[in-house]
């Protein structure tokens, strides 16, 4: 199971970099999709792909402690039979 290990100060640390990442993916696949430089001429464009990009990853961070959950969940019900 995946499970967030990481403490306060680590996230942190890393939500910076995860940032960074997704502005510098939403500029470069703007550009590719439309034309150098659309990405800063469309500063909404760039705001809706960083948002797209962290509701997916939060998405996929709440599945995998959902998962994990109710795994215990069913394995502490399977002990009591």
């Amino acid at each position: 199971m995946n499970r967030i290990t990481a403490d306060g100060d680590t996230i942190m640390i890393q939500a910076s970099t995860t940032i960074t990442t997704y502005l510098l993916d939403a500029v470069e696949s703007i550009d590719n999709q439309f034309e150098r430089g659309y990405a800063e001429n469309h500063p909404e464009l760039v705001v809706a792909f960083m948002k797209a990009a962290t509701m997916d990853e939060i998405g996929v961070v709440i599945a995998q402690q959902l998962r994990e959950g109710l795994t215990e969940v069913a394995e502490a019900i399977q002990g009591l039979k």
